[in-house]
This record gives structure tokens, sequence and C-alpha cells, in this order.
């Protein structure tokens, strides 16, 4: 077994290749568990933002809903109005044809 003196304040401790591994393979467990916790955050965040998102969709859909109904009453209006005047032959009347009783 081979052995390394470290110098310095941990002079005192004796590197062996066990202990090296054992040092690597916490490094890594560290690594990987921070990796996780940014890994959940990112998840969490983006989650949020996907919920906003549907949210605004939601609200659009209402919106544009309602915008058809609209757009529907107006074409009615329309309509209504050409048939008067092509089919029945009616016209605005003028101020000067107005009776008010």
């Amino acid at each position: 077994m081979r052995k390394t003196v470290i110098s310095g304040p941990f002079s005192n401790i004796v590197m062996t290749k066990q202990l090296a591994i054992f040092l690597l393979l916490g490094v890594l467990v560290l690594a990987q568990s921070l990796g996780v916790i940014c890994i959940k955050q990112t998840k969490r965040s983006l989650h949020s933002q996907l919920q906003r998102l549907y949210a605004t969709r939601d609200k659009l859909q209402v919106e544009w809903s309602q915008l058809l109904l609209e757009k529907g009453t107006w074409i009615a209006a329309v309509r209504i109005e050409r048939v008067a005047r092509e089919q029945l032959g009616m016209v605005v009347p003028e101020k000067v044809n107005v009776i008010i009783p």
C-alpha cells in the first residue's frame, strides 16, 4: 500500500488510496446533491411560470369568446339593417319627416 504524506497544517494525515477514493466519492456526492437542488428549483420555477401562462391563456380565451359574441351581435344588427333596406325598402327618416307627439 502506497502512502503519501501531505504537507501543511494536515501533515499528520497520511493519504492512502482508500482515503483518496473516499474523498473523491464525497466530493462527487456533494456535487450531485447540489445538482439535484438546482434542478428541483428550476423545475419549481418553470412549473410556476407554466401555471401563470395557463391562467393568462384562460383569461384570453374568455376575452376571445366575449369578442366573438360581440361580433355576432354587431353582424346581426348590420344584417337586419341591410335586409330592411333591400327587401322592405325601409330608410332612415330625415329630421323633417319625424313627428314627435
